[in-house]
């Protein structure tokens, strides 16, 4: 007793196909709105410790050629750093 079925429609084939791939890019959809509410999650947690990490890189990035500048002069590095930060601390104390 053989009881096969018959090969689908081509018609059939293209609704399986294209439920198939909406139900494949529904998956994915979801999986990237989650990671993204995940990551937001995450930094919404650690933005007290990230917030001072981020302008402290943004700092020493715009500061850098001023140091720079002070040891083309002929001023050893950590000196110059040193004088870097006191003269912003003195701008920042004499504007406020």
């Amino acid at each position: 007793m053989n009881s096969s079925l018959p090969p689908p429609h081509p018609t059939q084939v293209r609704i399986l196909w294209g439920t198939l791939t909406a139900l494949a890019i529904a998956i994915l959809l979801g999986l990237m709105v989650g990671a993204v509410w995940g990551a937001g999650q995450v930094l919404d947690v650690l933005s007290p410790v990230l917030w001072p990490l981020a302008l402290s890189g943004v700092l020493a990035y715009l500061l850098d050629p001023v140091v720079d500048f002070i040891e083309r002069r002929g001023v050893a590095r950590a000196p110059s750093i040193t004088l870097v930060f006191v003269s912003a601390l003195v701008l920042v104390v004499g504007g406020v």
